[in-house]
């Protein structure tokens, strides 16, 4: 394998996907995922060990550097995996090694540039952190399928254990592919591994699960708990270009967050389709190539390409939405699962093996100068089958720097008053301000507040579905915000308010300054208006 050109190779891609200006000043803010400068010791009892370590890497690094050391760990992590693939379809194709790293790079291409992968990384990269774990899974149950290493099943434990412990939609996908693997491959099961793997889960899930036993932590089931049919309708998938929602689904779109914009594909190249459909055919014929060298392996994916493609649509398909009802209906706690979007990673990962088996062939049938060009013309295909990809994905990936005033303001108030509550208003979990470009992201507003105690809005706010809030004290809140009455806040012992005016609908919040009586002003600058609440 020719190391150095698969080197340049991922530099030249990680500069033309994160673009040059990500050494610029600045933290990283998508819808989901935003580190903040400062750092927050949540409850190790109550949360995954991925927010932990997050936590204490934000510690020891300059908090603003620690939201780009996670896109780097993605891309990394990215190329690790494709080639960790790649090296087990190359055993199965015996193909030359110095084709090798061509193969790689198709390969990672495939793997980052679907409109699956897009879509998670600018939303929610831990999904895609998940998914790439699970993609090692399958990577190490193929090569114990036809290497038959005597760990191959242990390192499958482990990753699909650390894919667990991102997104708990994985559990579903994991039982899934287990059932096909043993029911085709039972005679190279160690079955011993197939024990350690509950065990691994339990340990990297101790804590939570220990704080939910012993501590009463409040973890996220308590959150899934009121999910109900709304939740359901709010994230159901969407069909892009007049396309069939099954079609949209088949190539690798119908994200939920295209519905309400926070996604745009068919604004970069509204014929984006045609070019999805020949990667398709593409796809297709890798299919019958695989037929025709493993008719076993060609079933095994198979199967578990299609459950996929079924689950991952939901209620949303006219075919096959029936099943998803029946589900969300008779099996308890499946409806946690209310974003079934994110099973179509093995759907995807197929059609990555598939697509190379016939790159594989089309290399044989090519003459020498076009064999050259392929990695070039797959470049092409995946850039226009999903448009969004290049220079910090169409500008959708970007950094901002907070107003310097939220960090004053917060040491300003913590030395005069560092015991008291704080509201934190406009209420909304999902806020675009001024200096956020006006677009909507998870706020982590308790951070950029430090070290005040604050109280902030955990509510959603899509459509028809406003919250899953189970706190009495945000329902409280909302009950303020409707009628105004204080004794509400006083309840919560809330002594001041914290009234970001340059975000939001930060115009229904003037009768703060309307009533001087009951909010007394006490700071204010550019960005920031603090309110003491008067309840005499």
């Amino acid at each position: 394998m020719n190391k150095n050109a698969y080197l340049i190779f991922s530099i030249l891609f990680i500069i033309f996907f994160l673009g040059l200006s990500f050494i610029s000043p600045g933290w990283i803010y998508v819808l989901d995922f935003v580190v903040t400068p400062f750092t927050t010791w949540q409850n190790f009892f109550s949360t995954t060990l991925q927010w932990q370590i997050l936590d204490i890497v934000n510690y020891f690094f300059w908090n603003e550097v620690t939201s780009k050391l996670y896109y780097l760990f993605v891309f990394v992590l990215w190329l690790f995996t494709a080639s960790k693939l790649w090296k087990q379809l190359y055993v199965l194709l015996n193909s030359p090694k110095n084709k090798l790293w061509i193969y790689q790079a198709i390969t990672a291409l495939f793997l980052l540039c679907n409109p699956w992968t897009y879509e998670r990384l600018v939303t929610q990269p831990w999904i895609a952190v998940g998914m790439f774990a699970m993609w090692l899974w399958i990577s190490y149950l193929i090569e114990n399928i036809f290497e038959t290493k005597k760990y191959s099943l242990l390192w499958a434990s482990i990753s699909f254990a650390f894919a667990f412990m991102l997104f708990p939609h994985a559990s579903v996908m994991i039982l899934l592919i287990w059932i096909v693997y043993i029911a085709l491959y039972y005679k190279t099961v160690a079955w011993k591994y197939y024990f350690i793997a509950p065990l691994i889960i339990i340990w990297l899930n101790a804590n939570w699960i220990i704080g939910s036993l012993f501590f009463g932590a409040e973890l996220g089931t308590n959150y899934a708990a009121s999910f109900n049919r709304w939740d359901i309708e709010v994230f159901v998938w969407n069909s892009l270009s007049n396309l069939w929602v099954d079609i949209t689904h088949l190539l690798l779109y119908g994200f939920w967050g295209e519905k309400y914009h926070i996604l745009t594909p068919d604004k970069f190249n509204e014929y984006w389709y045609v070019f999805g459909i020949i990667a398709l055919c593409i796809i297709v014929y890798g299919n019958v190539k695989l037929y025709m060298f493993n008719k076993r392996f060609f079933v095994f994916l198979n199967i578990v390409g299609f459950f996929s493609f079924v689950l991952a649509l939901g209620i949303a398909s006219p075919i096959f939405g029936w099943l998803s009802n029946w589900l969300y209906a008779n099996i308890p706690g499946y409806i946690w699962m209310r974003e079934p979007q994110k099973w179509l990673w093995v759907t995807m990962l197929c059609y990555t093996i598939f697509f190379v088996f016939s790159i594989d062939d089309l290399w044989k049938r090519f003459p020498l100068i076009w064999k050259y060009m392929l990695l070039f013309i797959v470049f092409v295909l995946m850039n226009t089958w999903n448009p969004m990809n290049l220079f910090w994905y169409q500008k959708q990936l970007y950094w901002i720097t907070i107003p310097s005033e939220y960090r004053d303001t917060a040491l300003k108030q913590y030395n005069t008053d560092p015991k008291s509550k704080y509201l934190l208003l406009p209420w909304h979990t999902y806020m675009g301000c001024s200096w956020s470009r006006w677009k909507n992201i998870l706020s982590q507003q308790t951070n950029y507040f430090y070290p005040l105690q604050t109280i902030v809005a955990d509510n959603i706010e899509i459509a028809q579905k406003y919250s899953n809030s189970s706190s009495p004290t945000s329902q409280n809140v909302e009950k303020y915000l409707q009628n105004k009455d204080i004794s509400l806040l006083q309840e919560e012992n809330i002594s001041y308010i914290i009234y970001q005016k340059d975000c939001a609908d930060a115009s229904k919040y003037i009768f703060l300054a309307e009533n001087p009586e009951l909010y007394m002003p006490v700071e204010e600058n550019n960005f920031v208006n603090i309110y003491q609440i008067n309840y005499e």
